[in-house]
């Protein structure tokens, strides 16, 4: 019974969550189930404080270990685009008629420090 409730409390809390509508440009790679890993590219449908939609294809499995970058472009005050990067989970497929076109993604997302030779932060 508590793993019900423990469920229904995180539906709530992501319900709640602000989500932020931008399609903004991702790098991702995952990890298969093999141990290798393999890279993607697609674009945000949005971005909250823990989770972010991806649309892409191919789309990583449930359960996988994920890297993303996410480059939000130059807009009103933002002199420069806005670089972040996480690590994470996904959580789930988005699908359209059948097929899958994304996936959701638990990440935590921070500012990447662009004097990082290699950009990770």
């Amino acid at each position: 019974m508590q793993l019900r409730n423990d469920k229904a409390v995180r539906e709530v809390k992501e319900e709640q969550a602000e989500r932020y509508r931008i399609a903004a440009p991702v790098w991702f790679k995952w990890r298969t189930s093999s141990g290798s890993w393999r890279e993607g590219r697609g674009t945000t449908r949005y971005i909250n404080d823990h989770e972010v939609l991806v649309l892409a294809y191919p789309v990583p499995v449930p359960g996988s270990s994920i890297v993303v970058r996410v480059e939000i472009p130059t807009m009103g005050r933002l002199a420069s685009p806005l670089v972040m990067r996480g690590e994470g989970t996904v959580t789930r497929i988005e699908p359209e008629q059948g097929q899958p076109i994304g996936f959701h993604a638990t990440v935590s997302l921070d500012d990447e420090d662009p004097s990082s030779p290699d950009g990770s932060g």
